[in-house]
């Protein structure tokens, strides 16, 4: 049989989720276009379908081991009813190490949007996550993605790994700048720069285990805003979306040189 035929074909698609997710429901053929969530979440949990029903008022986290969500790419459909318990979740949080070959932290990337994309269309409450490695990244981790609204990432370990705290760090200021969210929730660590957004703090799940997953608030915006930006209290919405940029840096070869956009 040919691996052109329609069956083989089909298949193909529902593999790589074309069925759901294809070049028409990308901003410029590229990124998977998601809308925005105004929602602040009264607390975090770890994916667990069998204990979906038992937080009906909490949003459903990924900061977890891949394997623990590779279900949701393989069979999204499946999780429908499962994530529709809980009253939203973050974006899935598929890894992206930044000893990676890139173009896996790039697929990483676009299956994290495109699973997001899939069940907002189900009518699911998105969150969407600051996925990034280091700069070579921030093109194509921060194009694409809508402006102002709620934003997630997570700083678990941070705090144990200068290097890693450094690239976390570089990575969320230039993440702020480009999407502007007017509400960031951060889970599993507290941060030590001043943003120009509120803040909302989630304990990791191990420590929220023997106290209530309550979130903190921060009792003012930390930092300021750029002169004349008059954003806040949901003025953000209908601000489109950043502009789509997938170039990467790469170092110069030979002399060890600038940087070059490829």
């Amino acid at each position: 049989m040919s691996r052109n035929s329609p069956s083989h074909v089909v298949r193909t698609f529902k593999t790589l989720n074309l069925h759901l997710i294809d070049e028409s429901d990308c901003i410029a053929g590229v990124w998977p276009a998601l809308e925005p969530s105004y929602s602040v979440p009264a607390g975090l949990t770890s994916f667990l379908p069998s204990q979906a029903s038992k937080h009906p008022n909490e949003f459903v986290h990924f900061y977890i081991e891949d394997y623990r969500f590779e279900r949701l790419w393989k069979e999204p459909e499946r999780y429908v009813n499962v994530l529709s318990r809980y009253a939203g979740m973050i974006m899935p949080d598929y890894s992206t190490y930044r000893n990676m070959p890139i173009p896996m932290q790039l697929w990483n990337m676009y299956r994290s949007r495109a699973v997001a994309a899939f069940y907002q269309k189900c009518g699911i409450d998105v969150i969407p996550n600051l996925i990034y490695a280091d700069e070579r990244t921030y093109g194509p981790a921060f194009s694409g993605l809508p402006i102002g609204g709620t934003y997630c990432t997570c700083a678990t370990g941070i705090v144990k790994d200068k290097e890693a705290r450094g690239y976390f760090y570089k990575g969320l200021l230039r993440a702020v700048e480009t999407v502007m969210p007017d509400t960031l929730l951060v889970y599993g660590g507290r941060l030590d720069v001043g943003l120009p957004c509120e803040v909302v703090y989630y304990e990791n799940d191990n420590t929220a285990r023997v106290r209530s997953n309550v979130p903190y608030i921060s009792a003012s915006k930390r930092g300021s805003l750029p002169s004349g930006d008059t954003r806040g209290g949901g003025r953000a919405r209908g601000l489109g979306t950043s502009p789509v940029d997938y170039s990467i840096r790469l170092p110069e070869t030979g002399d060890g040189g600038d940087d070059a956009d490829v």
